[in-house]
């Protein structure tokens, strides 16, 4: 039984749109894609925060599994261009989309089967324990 949220049909709708641009191809669609769902995940999921940044901040906060470098990619790189971030070249581009993809695949499907996977073993300890014991385990192998 997965605990987390699936993924909104709003990802899958933006997912095909968001592949690595080529050299010959405008980046221009892909990195408004790519923000679209940068901004998308962070409103699914009710990131609080002042700005984009602390928004990202505390989505990292509550997937501390997440890998950090991807948060901390999407918030240098993910920004909507302005004097102080401007806009993304194709490589930098391509570096987005992929840890945006990483980064909804460790949310939305790896981290739900670790969950399913830690239960199963955790229901594996406590059948062990009972059988030895005759009643059910206090050990707790994976606590919350």
């Amino acid at each position: 039984m997965r605990t987390s949220a699936p993924l909104p049909l709003r990802f899958l709708r933006l997912t095909p749109v968001l592949q690595p641009p080529s050299e010959s191809s405008s980046s221009k669609p892909t990195a408004v894609c790519a923000q679209k769902a940068i901004q998308t995940l962070l409103q699914h999921e009710s990131a609080e925060g002042a700005s984009y940044e602390a928004r990202l901040h505390a989505l990292s906060q509550k997937y501390p599994s997440v890998p950090q470098s991807l948060f901390a990619l999407c918030i240098r790189l993910g920004e909507s261009p302005s004097k102080e971030h401007p806009a993304l070249d194709v490589e930098r581009l391509k570096v987005l989309v992929v840890a945006l993809k990483i980064m909804l695949y460790e949310i939305y499907v790896l981290g739900p089967d670790r969950v399913d996977r830690l239960k199963y073993l955790q229901q594996m300890v406590e059948a062990c324990e009972a059988g030895a014991h005759g009643q059910k385990s206090t050990v707790v192998a994976f606590p919350n």
